[in-house]
């Protein structure tokens, strides 16, 4: 009856192992950091994955910017030359969506770029 039980609470161990670590996996946050040139953000192009924690931070280059993703419902402050801002979201739908700085017309001219979620 001992060897039973210790055969199942192995077994139940097992099971619970690689759950702890796609948990501890996902909880882990995907740093970005952009920054611009002109009206130009670099990257222009990030990748994640679909349930990734993304924190991006923005530091500003020059001129007067933010950014900001509709679809996460996120963006920085309004920021001057020299200040950075950050904020933190979880990609809960994949997709491709653009990111941008809301100030003046920056965004039609050219000051967006592209966040693809894949699965």
């Amino acid at each position: 009856m001992k060897k039973i039980i210790i055969l199942i609470l192995t077994g139940l161990i097992l099971m619970l192992v690689p759950l702890s670590a796609q948990e501890m996996k996902a909880s882990a946050v995907k740093e970005i950091n952009i920054t611009n040139k002109g009206l130009t953000f670099t990257p222009n192009e990030i990748n994640v994955k679909k349930g990734d924690t993304v924190r991006i931070t923005y530091t500003n280059a020059g001129g007067f910017h933010d950014l900001v993703i509709d679809e996460f419902m996120v963006r920085t402050k309004q920021i001057k030359a020299g200040e950075s801002d950050s904020f933190e979201f979880r990609a809960d739908k994949s997709g491709v969506f653009e990111f941008y700085c809301s100030v003046g017309n920056h965004r039609k001219m050219g000051m967006f770029g592209k966040l693809t979620v894949s699965e």
